[in-house]
């Protein structure tokens, strides 16, 4: 059961009337991982958090469960400190497993930030996708995000090219969905060389775009 994970949002109670129903969840106040990450965090804060986070993933896998927009906005930790506990929410987009196409997904979701290759494929609703690979990719971008305060693909075009902020986003949406497709992973070796070779490790075998080489499980020595 994923209320006997103590790293995702519990259920606290539902109430519900005539006219609504309200879901009741578990108070989560150290505000979100995003905001926390303003501060920067040492490798080993990194690597504790991820951890719990892994751990997460794994208790939702297990019953084939996808969460299927794992980003920092959607991590709450218990208080704003390092060792904090970390709390996965906002399970809106999360799905069992189905019995059509071998269990695979085939809906486009997710931020696109932290999509995987297979859900950025035009046929993706014909092949469908592993919904805890696609998880585990997206941990793969935030760990990159927690480790570097960068993402891991290039896709700002010059402002200056374009005629409206409409014409630029679609712009920024195309150069990520190639640079994602590609594993065109960026890597500023200014920034990571204060990183350890198992944590630039762990981040590489995370964001392989091909699913078969990819790291699965919640490993993190």
């Amino acid at each position: 059961m994923l209320q006997d994970c103590s790293h995702i949002v519990r259920l606290v109670g539902f109430l519900e009337d005539d006219k609504k129903a309200v879901t009741v969840l578990e108070l989560v106040s150290g505000g979100d991982l995003l905001t926390a990450m303003e501060q920067g965090y040492r490798e080993d804060d990194v690597k504790r958090l991820f951890a719990q986070i892994l751990v997460a993933l794994s208790a939702c896998h297990e019953l084939g469960i996808a969460h299927r927009d794992i980003k920092p906005e959607n991590i709450l930790l218990s208080r704003p400190r390092t060792d904090a506990r970390v709390v996965v929410v906002d399970l809106g987009f999360a799905k069992m497993r189905s019995k059509g196409l071998r269990g695979r997904f085939t809906s486009n979701l997710g931020s696109p930030m932290y999509k995987a290759p297979e859900i950025w494929d035009r046929d993706v609703r014909a092949r469908g996708y592993d919904g805890a690979a696609s998880d585990m990719w997206s941990a793969g971008v935030l760990l990159f995000l927690m480790l570097s305060g960068q993402f891991p693909f290039r896709c700002q075009p010059a402002m200056k090219a374009f005629k409206s902020a409409r014409d630029y986003a679609r712009m920024q949406r195309k150069l990520l969905r190639t640079a994602v497709l590609a594993g065109d992973v960026h890597f500023d070796e200014a920034v990571w060389a204060d990183v350890s070779p198992a944590g630039r490790a762990l981040v590489s075998s995370l964001l392989r775009t091909d699913v078969r080489k990819a790291l699965r499980g919640p490993m993190l020595a």
